[in-house]
């Protein structure tokens, strides 16, 4: 047991309405971070319907537009980022941009599987051959 928590005879601590912990809560996710510093730097909440708007713009811009979006001094780098990978894919004629990001807006179309199972029942008759045999009698 680490001693991080004990008090001045070696035994640990518990937690009460009085002693609480000096980090209380979970740690933030990046994303709440990053959020919280653009409002207070620049005023800017980017929700989740903002990006998908924004991404499927992009995607339907020609690429002379996207060229000029990416060399633009006040484009947003999320945005820069993106754009220049779609004109890589689009140069190479690759499509894991548009695949990546699709997934991402629409989310990752489902892939049915076939199973089968072969089943022997021992100790018992088919069905047909019982029934062969009821009408017999």
């Amino acid at each position: 047991m680490s001693n991080r928590n004990a008090d001045k005879n070696g035994k640990a601590t518990r937690f009460s309405a009085t002693n609480q912990p000096k980090n209380k809560g979970r740690k933030p996710s990046l994303y709440a971070e990053l959020k919280e510093l653009a409002k207070l730097e620049g005023n800017i909440d980017l929700s989740r319907d903002d990006f998908i708007k924004l991404s499927l713009l992009m995607l339907s811009k020609p690429i002379s537009e996207i060229k000029a979006l990416v060399m633009a001094d006040d484009t947003p780098t999320w945005i820069v980022c993106i754009g220049r990978a779609i004109l890589k894919d689009a140069a190479e004629g690759r499509i894991s941009t548009l695949d990546s990001l699709l997934d991402r807006i629409f989310g990752k179309a489902t892939q049915p599987t076939q199973q089968s199972v072969a089943v022997e029942m021992k100790g018992s008759i088919p069905v047909s051959e019982w029934v062969k045999d009821r009408l017999k009698k």
